[in-house]
């Protein structure tokens, strides 16, 4: 991302994408993947479940601006290392059945972002385009995962135009 300043009253994070399209970071949030796991550890099923749900949330907070785009996460199947699960995978095959689940492990930062471009996508009486953005990555900011990941999004594909 590059900081651009030459608006007297704004300052913006400016990021061109492969297509040559520019955009504009307008809000970024992040929060912890599993804030809200209380007991146990995450799985396929209830990461599916996670990521499903947080995209609906996220489309419900901004409806006027369409679907959000999720950049598919990391998964795997250690927490910090690997093999870090193995005593638990172990100890969970002595319990029930139905509590058996190979852990399986989202980066632990989940970031929402709102991008704007000056330009609309479709329809040429529109003043510009947004486009909502989820991804997963391991530490608070912006490093370099996203920035590339972020490059590739087909913005006439998913963005959504709109008016002043």
């Amino acid at each position: 991302m590059e900081f651009n300043d030459s608006f007297i009253y704004n300052c913006h994070c400016n990021l061109k994408l492969v297509s040559g399209r520019e955009i504009i970071l307008e809000k970024l949030t992040q929060e912890i993947t599993y804030a809200g796991l209380l007991l146990g550890m995450p799985y396929k099923e209830s990461n599916d479940r996670q990521i499903k749900s947080y995209l609906a949330y996220v489309a419900k907070e901004n409806p006027h601006l369409g679907q959000p785009y999720l950049i598919e996460p990391e998964r795997r199947d250690y927490f910090r290392n690997p093999g870090d699960m193995q005593i638990v995978i172990e100890q969970q095959q002595k319990g029930p059945e139905m509590s058996r689940h190979n852990p399986e492990w989202l980066p632990p930062v989940v970031c929402v972002a709102t991008f704007l471009s000056l330009q609309a996508t479709q329809d040429s009486t529109d003043d510009a385009s947004k486009l909502v953005i989820v991804w997963y990555q391991h530490d608070f900011g912006i490093d370099s995962f996203p920035t590339e990941q972020l490059q590739k999004v087909d913005w006439e594909k998913h963005a959504t135009d709109w008016s002043f």
